[in-house]
């Protein structure tokens, strides 16, 4: 590589960390206050924050990846655009072709550093963030078990419970209920027990009554019963907590777990296919987003009067290409037998991107070199 494309790729490089850690940083100030605000409501520390927030931190860096190598493309190119600096290296014989050699090296780091993501870092930290959800769960449940207080586990809900047996027994239980609307239940049992369900967490309760009032009229029902049940929450983590998933296993074990482990997932062998075929044509996405942005600036040449239209060009064919790629990963949902469309996205891109850039040496880019 020369002297000069050292250089693009440099300033490529810095962009792109640069963009990727404050894009990051966006999206993870919006997610992380709903997790505190769930976490630090339900008593836990701040610890516990931070180490689930850091968890879900591939996963964004991932999404970001893509966008944050577009935009550094196009901050770049409008820049170099601007100061004539590719005018000049095309009046000394460079055609646009030539010139997007180091933007095209990192296009591919981009990919590969996205693929590293995708095949590794992301699925073991939703790995480790089921583990963490499969606990918070338990520790959900072992805080109803706190005597003496009362508890809302869920919105509508209040528990009491008077003594805990060491067993977990519970002892004089009552619960109210007002998710309904236009109603609200009153239960009093004299024992009951906490049962973890794949679901969430149910109440138990044994001899006990049931005073039902609706609000309309004001009529009370009341039912006597041996035994009924509640639900008292639904376990965030439950799902995958502690058990293996598909987006939580790392790309080598999809490729040597084979049908043993499609059989303990609960899938055929065509699911993993399609989930290591995702896994390897999502990062290709960031190439085509480097391409798109710079032949969609270099259209035309040097212009006096800006490149936001060539800008607004590139924002609709990215946006494009995204939209073939959602509706692809949409059918490869429905039948994985289809996961060949999930190649058809980063092709598209990555062809617009070398047609636009062969378009701009033949017409406008030489155009606006000799202007």
């Amino acid at each position: 590589m020369s002297r000069f494309d050292r250089y693009i790729l440099a300033q490529l490089l810095a962009l792109f960390a640069l963009f990727t850690l404050v894009l990051t940083g966006v999206m993870w100030v919006n997610r992380a206050v709903l997790l505190f605000n769930r976490l630090i409501a339900d008593g836990h520390s701040l610890r516990l924050f931070f180490e689930m927030t850091a968890l879900a931190l591939p996963n964004l860096i991932r999404l970001v990846l893509p966008v944050a190598a577009f935009v550094a493309t196009l901050a770049l190119a409008n820049r170099l655009l601007r100061e004539s600096e590719m005018v000049v290296m095309q009046a000394a014989g460079c055609s646009a072709v030539r010139l997007a050699r180091p933007f095209v090296v990192f296009g591919l780091i981009a990919a590969t550093v996205t693929a590293v993501f995708m095949h590794l870092l992301v699925p073991a930290s939703r790995e480790a963030l089921a583990e963490r959800e499969a606990r918070l769960a338990s520790d959900a449940t072992s805080a109803l078990l706190r005597e003496g207080a009362f508890h809302f586990p869920v919105a509508g809900i209040s528990f009491y419970v008077r003594d805990v047996a060491p067993d977990g027994a519970l002892d004089q239980v009552m619960l109210s209920d007002a998710r309904t609307a236009g109603e609200s239940t009153l239960y009093t049992a004299a024992t009951g027990v906490l049962e973890s369900r794949p679901g969430g967490v149910n109440l138990v309760l044994f001899d006990g009554v049931a005073q039902r009032l609706h609000a309309e009229d004001l009529r009370l029902d009341l039912t006597r019963f041996a035994r009924f049940e509640v639900r008292l929450e639904a376990a965030p983590g439950a799902a995958a907590g502690g058990g293996e998933s598909l987006v939580a296993t790392p790309t080598p074990s999809l490729l040597a777990g084979g049908a043993d482990l499609a059989a303990r997932l609960g899938l055929g062998i065509p699911d993993l296919v399609a989930e290591v075929q995702r896994r390897t044509a999502q990062p290709l996405s960031a190439l085509a987003a480097t391409l798109v942005a710079l032949g969609a600036l270099m259209l035309g040449g040097f212009s006096r009067f800006g490149l936001w239209r060539r800008m607004i060009v590139a924002v609709l064919v990215v946006v494009g290409i995204q939209m073939v790629e959602t509706a692809a990963l949409g059918r490869v949902a429905i039948s994985s037998a289809a996961w060949p469309l999930l190649w058809l996205a980063p092709a598209a891109g990555i062809g617009l991107g070398l047609v636009m850039l062969l378009w701009a040496d033949r017409t406008g880019w030489r155009a606006g070199a000799r202007a």
